[in-house]
């Protein structure tokens, strides 16, 4: 685990830490990681339930042509 200093009170900190264990300091970097990463995976499960349901309207809308093509015959 590698130390580093803290922006605000310049003592010693873990490079894994959120924030300061001595004054609190909040990470602004580690913050915005989070928030984009929580944003990331939101997208993904969107990206996915709406591949699978359109994909589920495509077949839906194939077997409508498929047998309104046979009624015409």
């Amino acid at each position: 685990m590698a130390l580093r200093k803290c922006p605000d009170c310049g003592k010693e900190m873990s490079t894994n830490a959120t924030k300061c264990p001595h004054c609190g300091y909040k990470d602004k970097f580690t913050q915005v990681a989070i928030l984009v990463l929580i944003l990331l995976v939101i997208g993904i499960i969107i990206g996915v339930i709406w591949y699978f349901s359109y994909e589920k309207h495509l077949n839906d809308l194939s077997n409508t042509v498929k047998q309104t093509s046979l009624y015409s015959r």
